[in-house]
């Protein structure tokens, strides 16, 4: 008996080692997945699928790769085989009938352009609008976007630009910066400077962000930490915390505030989410402005969907509802438009 269980310990060792090497693998092409590195990830998903340890989850992420990829036909191919094996998979049946809704279509790139429209309502207060126009890239290892801004507020139209990048130092490290300027304002801040990091475990993202505000008559610091949960294929936890420090020009000791959220995200498709959302303290879920720094203090409850109804066109939503410190309500929306090609 000692010796059979001698001549079994290797083989279930390499076992064991061979289970832990693909859960890392899985991992690895989780990661490259969520980061929209989706022919790096279609490549590490059919390794895995081919393997031994290879399962229908692996099969179903490799067809949604490949219609992500422009590889329409061989993900129809793909999602039929698996409806065939399970015909009542709901998941698999709807991205066939988006692979056979898109087979004219060409695949979305990683350059996108937008348009957002935003407004908020406070009690006692007229109603803020603004418009957001944006262009970006995310391909190769430097990401980047600029943004265009233009709003009114408290009877004053002002206008912000500038943009931010990101650069993917390592497979596993994003290095952050941005910087818009809005010179003659009054409301928004005239300067907004900001540095960050972060980096995916696994499941797991992790980020650091440190940010300066510039306003006519106040400095704002800001720095904190979030993480983001990524739990099987369709749910995102994401926690945030931010510190702020104001200084006035007026003189008088700096301000303290803090402020926290968390989300609870439904991911489907190829980029859609649906989000719910809360928070409490110094955060505003709205654009900087000046009436916010300070020794602001709220509460935030609110919901956010983002649809892609091609690869190309995508549609978000949001809103959102505040309740501050001072008795006053506010509501937030917005409508925006993301063009891909």
């Amino acid at each position: 008996m000692a010796a059979l269980c001698l001549l079994a310990w290797p083989a279930a060792a390499r076992a064991q080692t061979s289970d832990s090497t693909l859960a890392a693998r899985r991992a690895q092409a989780e990661r490259l997945r969520r980061e929209e590195r989706f022919p790096e990830a279609l490549t590490a998903y059919q390794a895995i699928a081919s393997s031994e340890g290879g399962t229908r989850e692996d099969r179903f992420w490799v067809a949604k790769l490949e219609s992500w990829t422009g590889r329409l036909a061989e993900a129809e191919a793909g999602f039929v085989r698996l409806l065939q094996e399970h015909p009542q998979d709901e998941d698999s049946r709807l991205a066939l009938a988006d692979v056979r809704r898109w087979r004219s279509s060409p695949t979305a790139a990683p350059s996108e352009a937008g348009i957002e429209y935003y407004g908020e309502h406070v009690d006692g207060q007229p109603s803020t609008h603004g418009a957001t126009l944006t262009i970006g890239d995310r391909s190769g290892r430097l990401h980047w976007r600029g943004a265009l801004t233009v709003q009114d507020k408290f009877a004053r139209t002002e206008s912000r630009v500038g943009g931010e990048m990101a650069l993917r130092a390592t497979p596993h490290l994003e290095l952050r910066a941005r910087a818009l300027g809005a010179p003659q304002a009054e409301v928004l801040p005239r300067g907004t400077y900001g540095v960050g990091v972060g980096g995916a475990l696994g499941r797991l993202v992790l980020g650091a962000d440190y940010a300066f505000f510039d306003y006519l008559d106040a400095n704002v610091h800001q720095v904190g930490p979030d993480a983001e949960l990524y739990l099987g294929r369709h749910w995102l936890a994401a926690a945030r915390y931010r510190y702020a420090s104001t200084s006035f020009s007026a003189g008088g000791p700096a301000v303290g505030n803090h402020g926290g959220s968390f989300t609870l995200g439904w991911l489907y498709g190829s980029a859609n989410l649906v989000r719910l959302f809360g928070g409490v303290g110094g955060e505003s879920f709205a654009g900087p402005s000046r009436e916010l720094v300070g020794s602001f203090d709220a509460r935030t409850v609110g919901v956010a969907w983002r649809h892609y109804v091609d690869p190309r066109l995508g549609l978000e939503l949001l809103y959102a509802r505040q309740d501050r410190s001072t008795g006053q309500r506010q509501d937030s929306w917005s409508v925006g438009l993301v063009q891909r090609w």
